[in-house]
């Protein structure tokens, strides 16, 4: 099963860098177990991954370390967003029993 972060679609272009675009950002997480405290810190590194990859952030840059603050703002929107996704599939898993 794959989780679909629908909310990311919805970010503004304008605040995004170039490399976004305006897909669905899907992260696979059917061999996690959400009710665990381990898989949760997984399943937000892999948010976090790819929400750096959605903005364009893991792209090489010739002559400069410094990011794009506009880049800066996707990674960390779409993390927050991405995060209240999680947080409520969490909370499903855990009404369910695990």
């Amino acid at each position: 099963m794959r989780t679909t972060l629908a909310a990311l679609a919805a970010l503004s272009l304008a605040a995004t860098s170039a490399a976004a675009s305006a897909e669905d950002l899907v992260i696979p997480r059917a061999d996690l177990d959400l009710s665990s405290k381990h898989d949760q810190r997984l399943m937000e590194n892999r948010i976090a991954a790819a929400a750096r990859k959605y903005c364009g952030a893991t792209a090489a840059r010739t002559g400069t370390r410094i990011r794009h603050p506009d880049e800066a703002r996707c990674v960390a929107e779409a993390k927050r967003l991405a995060g209240e996704r999680l947080a409520l599939l969490i909370d499903e898993e855990s009404q369910k029993g695990g």
